[in-house]
């Protein structure tokens, strides 16, 4: 009964200190040298997003910055683009 509770224990903490990704936010460079974004939801619940850049040179955004949006379970969202 005891390594049974010390195996449950190992396994809570690897889920609580363990680092976990549930959005996975990622860039496509287009072929006129600008970035489209996209964003993943791996979890089973939505999650609410805010993106913004410090500084952007010669960039400009196709939608006000900083960006706000809810990332749903499932297939990757196309989020904004970065043009120059």
């Amino acid at each position: 009964m005891k390594s049974r509770f010390t195996g449950i224990l190992i396994i809570l903490s690897i889920n609580v200190f363990g680092q976990h990704n549930p959005v996975h936010i990622y860039q496509e460079t287009t072929g006129d040298g600008g970035f489209q974004y996209f964003a993943q939801n791996l979890d089973l619940a939505p999650y609410q997003l805010e993106i913004e850049f410090t500084e952007l040179n010669n960039l400009r955004s196709s939608d006000p910055l900083p960006y706000y949006t809810i990332v749903y379970p499932g297939d990757p969202k196309s989020l904004f683009l970065l043009e120059p």
